[in-house]
C-alpha cells in the first residue's frame, strides 16, 4: 500500500509539503518527501509516487470554509478543549484563505 500525505499551503505562493510511505499492516518505510509549488506540481507528485496499485492520499487543509470571518464551530470547540495546553486549530475563514475569490482546499 502507498500512503501520500499532502500538507496543503493556503496559497500556491507558499510551499506545500508532500510525503510518501510504502508498506502494509506489518510496517512501512518513508520513501519520498518534497516541498511543492502549484496545484500541477502537487498532482505530478501524487501521480509519480502513487503507482498503479492502491494508494491513499490524505490532505491537511480546510476543505469547507463557509464563514467569511472568525472561526468555524469545530475550531472554536477545539480551542475550548485544548486552551489549557495552549493548542488549537488556526482559524480558517474566507477572508484569510480566499485568493482570487477561491479557497484553495475547496
Amino acid at each position: 500500500m502507498i500512503y501520500i500525505g499532502i500538507d496543503l499551503a493556503w496559497s500556491p505562493r507558499n510551499r506545500t509539503g508532500g510525503a510518501v510511505l510504502r508498506g502494509g499492516p506489518s510496517g512501512g518505510e518513508f520513501s519520498a518527501h518534497a516541498l511543492l509549488g502549484g496545484d500541477d506540481e502537487i498532482l505530478t507528485f501524487i501521480d509519480t509516487h502513487g503507482g498503479d496499485g492502491p494508494c491513499i492520499v490524505g490532505v491537511d487543509a480546510p476543505l469547507w470554509v463557509p464563514n467569511e470571518t472568525g472561526r468555524r464551530p469545530g475550531e472554536a470547540a477545539l480551542a475550548v478543549s485544548f486552551q489549557r495546553y495552549q493548542a488549537g486549530a488556526h482559524p480558517a475563514n474566507r477572508r484569510l484563505l480566499a485568493r482570487n475569490g477561491v479557497v484553495r482546499g475547496e
